[in-house]
């Protein structure tokens, strides 16, 4: 009996040992299987049996089992590669997979990955890298809610988008000429329906006056001295003021005001007489849509009634007033009637490039008027082609809704060097200079320039004392493109300046739009973001890889290449992103295998050894035992 135990135990360690040399064998098989991980065996003896002697009960073995096969989760060394969408792990995290339409997840540490015909960023085996979407809107925020499948889907071309921000970081030379604010027009203010353009000079030229009161009037008298003034009018919106102010306080009906035939909704009744007016304002800015014009309240200043209400229609086009049911006069503020196209408006003058400046001669420049003197607005005017008219200019590229680019230059003039303080104009596409008034208003009396004051260290004056130096920033109206793109375009332009002892530059200028771009690269960087690249310059962030983490990564079965599934044995599952908590991601790189030739050889011997000794044991037993069956001869 003992010696048919001792075969026993023989054979059980000839089948421990050949399962040991299955391991090392497919460790070393794998060792160039990105990611891959080793295994290794633990041996474990089996039950023993009871012997009994002169010394008392003793336990003799019975042999060796295999207790478990265990994964080696060590780190695997990193390969440098070519490919923008290979990524590796630093840290015990895993990446996510899913089959096209199974929700199963898989989890691989191999990360070469790359994109199908239908834009899905896959592993060599067609299984979808999972992550989180950005939203496309933004595109610096993640979208909320569970990972999904990344995919590029905008192949082709990607669509134009306008320039709504324009930034300029400079700096501004402490040493630049003084060129003072000047005497130069660049701006009209309304022009009220009685006054005239009498005593008005432009570069010293006396404008004849006719005492037209219209706004076309007005435009044919400054034309007609064009040729020698080199200055242009033209009107940019048409109004109705009003002379008379709401003084009712009741309900007005749908269609009690009609406005260019269009019926205006109902107005409820206000509690005064401004509320009144305002109620009336609303209601026909709620049709304007319609009826091409809107409405604001007036406020006792450009020639308007406190509480009266002004029409303006952008297009230039009459403006038909008509009254039924309960309104009239007293409680709209408005007169009945048509204001004819082109009467009543603001007058732009517009100056070419060789002859800019609109020089008042020293004269009091102003609109005579038989209610009083309305002020043609007088400030600094810059002149491109006359660098004596500013210190410093730079230009940037935006684009407008159909992605056409166009030029803004920007023009820095030191207008006060004791306070360190400057004004700054624009022009488009090279035309004509215009000054960057503190608020983008066509209404605001008088035009208040932006101005650029710096203090004692060459920094932007801290205007809201809240100890932080914010950039200035202010809306620039675009021109009206004639492409059909989107108009009226709005820019914030920003001045991120300072001014020091150094040459004017431009550090930097920075715009958010762009042109129509084709697909020229996907790539996956530092963060694990997912980033496409088009040929117009923009980047868009697609999805960011999510990383799996387990509390007991043992618990993982293989589920053949390169990919594990996740058992009821690895407790619980952490899905987040990249970061101290999951591990980094290292792109243009791979994980090797952490497989170590040298050990797995060292165990080769000994497992070849560990067979040797045990299938001596075999024959031993056996020649005992024939020697014991010899007894019987």
């Amino acid at each position: 009996m003992g010696i048919q135990s001792a075969m026993y135990s023989g054979v059980s360690g000839l089948n421990t040992n050949s399962q040991a040399m299955s391991v090392i064998g497919n460790n070393l098989s794998n060792t160039n299987t990105l990611a891959f991980k080793g295994s290794r065996t633990i041996f474990s003896d089996l039950l023993s049996s009871s012997v009994f002697g002169s010394g008392g009960s003793s336990q003799v073995g019975r042999g060796v089992g295999l207790s478990i096969v265990d994964n080696i989760y060590s780190q695997g060394t990193f390969e440098t590669t070519s490919s923008d969408t290979d990524v590796a792990i630093e840290g015990d995290s895993f990446f996510v997979l899913r089959e096209a339409g199974n929700s199963t997840s898989y989890y691989t540490r191999a990360g070469a990955f790359r994109f199908n015909d239908d834009g899905y960023l896959v592993n060599p085996e067609g299984m979808i890298v999972q992550g989180k979407q950005f939203d496309p809107v933004s595109n610096d925020e993640l979208l909320p809610g569970d990972p999904t499948d990344i995919r590029v889907a905008n192949v082709g071309l990607i669509p134009a988008s306008q320039t709504t921000q324009l930034t300029f970081t400079s700096n501004l030379d402490e040493k630049s000429v003084e060129y003072g604010y000047g005497d130069k027009v660049y701006l009209s203010e309304y022009a009220p329906s009685n006054a005239t353009l009498a005593g008005l000079i432009i570069n010293g030229t006396t404008i004849a006056s006719s005492g037209a009161t219209t706004t076309a009037g007005k435009i044919a008298e400054i034309n007609a001295l064009s040729g020698t003034t080199g200055v242009t009018a033209t009107q940019k919106w048409n109004y109705k003021v009003s002379d008379t102010a709401v003084g009712a306080t009741g309900a007005l009906a749908y269609g009690d005001i009609t406005i260019n035939d269009i019926p205006i909704a109902a107005s409820a009744a206000g509690a005064d007489a401004t509320e009144q007016a305002q109620n009336i304002v609303d209601a026909i800015n709620s049709m304007s849509t319609n009826t091409g014009v809107t409405a604001t309240l007036g406020d006792g200043t450009n020639g308007t009634v406190t509480n009266a209400i002004i029409l303006s229609n952008t297009t230039g086009e009459e403006i038909s007033v008509a009254f039924s049911g309960s309104a009239n006069t007293a409680n709209t503020g408005l007169v009945a009637g048509t204001v004819a196209a082109g009467e009543n408006g603001i007058i732009i003058l517009h100056t070419d490039m060789t002859n800019s400046s609109i020089d008042l001669g020293g004269n009091v420049a102003s609109i005579g008027a038989t209610t009083g003197t309305q002020s043609i607005d007088i400030n600094t005017f810059i002149d491109p082609n006359d660098k004596d008219t500013y210190n410093y200019s730079a230009s940037s590229e935006i684009f407008d809704s159909l992605g056409e680019s166009h030029l803004v230059t920007v023009y820095w003039r030191l207008v006060d060097d004791t306070n360190n303080t400057w004004n700054m104009g624009y022009t488009v596409d090279g035309d004509n200079t215009l000054p960057i008034a503190a608020v983008e208003d066509p209404y605001q009396t008088p035009r208040v320039p932006l101005e650029l004051s710096f203090d004692e260290n060459g920094k932007l004056l801290d205007t809201t004392g809240d100890g932080i130096v914010d950039p200035v920033t202010v809306p620039i109206t675009m021109p009206i493109w004639t492409n059909g793109s989107d108009t009226p375009q709005t820019i914030d332009l920003s001045f991120d300046c300072t001014q020091h002892d150094s040459d004017s530059i431009v550090i930097g200028k920075d715009q958010d739009g762009y042109a129509a771009g084709e697909l020229t690269n996907v790539a996956i960087n530092s963060e694990g973001i997912v980033v496409a690249s088009y040929s117009n310059g923009s980047q868009v962030n697609i999805s960011q890889l999510v990383l799996a983490k387990f509390q007991n990564t043992s618990g993982l079965a293989l589920a053949g290449s390169n990919r594990y599934v996740a058992t009821d044995q690895v407790g619980s599952i952490r899905v987040g992103l990249p970061g101290a908590e999951l591990g980094k991601v290292f792109t243009n790189s791979l994980e090797q295998s952490n497989v170590d030739m040298g050990q797995e050889f060292v165990k080769m011997i000994t497992s070849q050894r560990g067979f040797q000794a045990n299938s001596k044991i075999i024959t031993t037993v056996d020649e005992m035992l024939s020697e014991l069956i010899n007894l019987k001869r």
